[in-house]
């Protein structure tokens, strides 16, 4: 899945650290690397791209809102799958 600008507004500090490993050569590093910020991306379109992508930023501290018609609210669940993948995926 090749990465857009909205995934870099919520985990950019990933994808500096993959291609810093990446040109240093850690080429491990990269792939684990590679494969959390795969793992976001599948719960993004798992949850809705649009709702998920403010969830992330508002569980950073950057409240942009919920999304309005037609896109969803987050519901309860969606929380849950948001702040576990943080928890998971996101940390550093």
């Amino acid at each position: 899945m090749a990465p857009s600008a909205r995934t870099y507004n919520f985990m950019g500090h990933l994808f500096v650290a993959l291609y810093k490993a990446f040109q240093e050569g850690r080429m491990a590093d990269a792939l684990a690397l590679q494969k959390r910020a795969n793992r976001v991306i599948e719960v993004l379109i798992d949850v809705g791209v649009f709702p998920a992508t403010k969830g992330f930023l508002k569980l950073q501290g950057f409240d942009c809102g919920e999304c309005r018609a037609p896109f969803r609210r987050l519901e309860a669940r969606d929380w849950q799958k948001l702040e576990a993948c943080v928890a998971e995926y996101l940390r550093d």
